[in-house]
């Protein structure tokens, strides 16, 4: 099998390599809102692929002439996404009490605080990216504003049809070992 070059002329639209704000790492409430300059600092396996990736991007780009956006995409949400996400979860468990009767709602840890931004809203910019986007250059897709997951939660709580309180359950906050 001949595997040959790619040309630049071969690709009539950008590239657009997508990963993720965990490139950003642990971040303090000082060094908020991040910037896409703001340094790599990956703390997971995950995140360090998410780096890799967005330098072969970037490589590919200074390298080889190629015209690659590079997007790094924050949380987001909407329709179908899977109960392994917290929104969802969250939202799982009220239906479910609103079904069975059940008052409480077990959640994990609330203090965390994450940008969430709808996904329909994110596939938007994903478009508008590769129309008008600049080669080469990495941009954040977020809505700018963080929210805590007690946020999300007493706010999916208000769109209940009755009462219900949230609990916080130990069991449901993941160990740094399993992150």
């Amino acid at each position: 099998m001949n595997h040959a070059c790619v040309s630049r002329t071969d690709i009539s639209s950008p590239v657009l390599s997508v990963s993720s704000a965990d490139v950003y790492g642990k971040v303090t409430l000082s060094e908020l809102p991040i910037d896409e300059l703001a340094p790599l600092q990956p703390v997971t396996p995950y995140a360090a692929s998410k780096v890799a990736a967005d330098f072969v991007g970037l490589q590919a780009h200074l390298g080889y002439g190629l015209d690659v956006v590079r997007v790094r995409a924050f949380n987001h949400l909407g329709p179908g996404q899977s109960n392994h996400f917290v929104a969802p979860a969250i939202a799982e468990r009220i239906a479910a009490n609103e079904l069975d009767g059940t008052e409480v709602v077990p959640v994990g840890n609330l203090t965390p605080r994450r940008d969430f931004t709808d996904v329909r809203d994110v596939v938007r910019a994903y478009r508008l990216l590769v129309v008008h986007g600049t080669p080469g250059e990495v941009y954040n897709v977020c809505s700018g504003i963080g929210r805590s997951i007690a946020d999300v939660a007493a706010h999916t709580l208000a769109l209940a049809g009755r009462e219900m309180k949230v609990v916080v359950d130990p069991a449901l906050t993941p160990s740094r070992n399993n992150e």
